[in-house]
């Protein structure tokens, strides 16, 4: 942009410009980066009726849910094979049209989720998050929940819904819903929904969802989906050591000394949640020190992490009477 040089100054030069920012990964095609284009030149849309969109609809950004929800940029540690088949089922595997991922709190369930996000993109897959509220979410919840991310109308009833999977499932092309913390969901709610996930079977639609472990997910209708191989599992197991000393030599810019792994082995049963959590903690304590590229706990104390910390949400959902414990 020029400013022409008849004293005139950049802001009044650029005052009638637009500067639009076209994100990559949603089915978009085109170059990527920043685009000026004069004001009158944008034309504002008719206005139309909202029906289950035929086009690549915007995928919702994650809002609320886990408190160990990661973003889309972190990197999962020592999930990188499970991230590999997911990604296989999503993009290839038509007759699969469920993916559960399982995993106890901290186990990277939700990071998981985000790099099978990322990848989806990259290979120009439509995809879209529903977000979950805190609390059990009743079926209308959660059929209102996806109708929005799908930018459709909420379905009146499970008669509706199982229309709108329908119409979902007609769709050209491989598309992915993304379900974070699927535990949220009522019981009786995840019985219908495991149902109609029969619907969705043969059509290139992948549904990915996440449930912390142990959960009463229906294990019954699960099973029955698994036996008509309409479900692909994965369960999110701890870490090896090899995969705990890269991830602290990725927090501490050093590699860890002996002790110090031996301490986070005894105490977080390379949860990667917990790990990260105590290393901030011995870090807020000034009982980490660096020597020679080493990283050493100079004592054995406990990590100092305030009690709104993040890694201790999970507790306080259980109501005051956990927490007190």
């Amino acid at each position: 942009v020029t400013t022409g040089g008849r004293g005139g100054t950049p802001q009044e030069s650029c005052k009638d410009l637009l500067m639009i920012r076209i994100r990559p990964g949603r089915g978009i095609a085109g170059n990527t980066g920043r685009v000026l284009t004069s004001r009158p030149m944008i034309q504002r849309p008719a206005r139309t009726s909202t029906t289950l969109p035929e086009n690549t609809p915007a995928r919702t950004p994650r809002t609320g849910g886990s408190a160990l929800r990661t973003t889309r940029s972190a990197r999962s540690h020592g999930r990188d094979e499970a991230v590999s088949r997911i990604l296989d089922v999503c993009a290839s595997r038509p007759g699969v049209p469920l993916v559960v991922v399982t995993g106890p709190s901290g186990s990277g369930r939700s990071s998981v989720l985000a790099q099978v996000g990322e990848k989806v993109a990259e290979q120009g897959i439509c995809s879209v998050d529903v977000p979950l509220s805190r609390g059990r979410c009743e079926l209308a919840d959660v059929a209102a929940r996806l109708a929005d991310a799908l930018g459709a109308p909420a379905p009146r009833d499970e008669a509706a819904l199982h229309r709108m999977l329908a119409a979902l499932a007609r769709r050209p092309g491989r598309f992915v819903v993304f379900v974070d913390d699927a535990h949220r969901i009522a019981h009786a709610a995840l019985v219908s929904l495991a149902a109609l996930a029969r619907t969705l079977s043969g059509s290139g639609v992948t549904v990915v969802c996440s449930f912390r472990t142990p959960t009463a997910h229906p294990s019954a209708e699960l099973a029955a989906l698994r036996a008509a191989g309409l479900v692909h599992e994965e369960r999110l197991r701890p870490l090896s050591r090899s995969t705990v000393e890269q991830m602290l030599v990725d927090l501490l810019r050093a590699k860890p000394a002996p002790g110090l792994a031996t301490a986070l082995r005894d105490s977080s049963r390379w949860n990667p949640a917990v790990v990260a959590a105590a290393v901030e903690g011995w870090q807020r304590a000034g009982l980490l020190r660096t020597v020679d590229r080493h990283a050493h706990l100079v004592e054995r104390d406990a990590p100092r992490l305030p009690a709104t910390h993040r890694v201790f949400a999970v507790i306080r959902e259980l109501g005051p009477e956990h927490w007190d414990v």
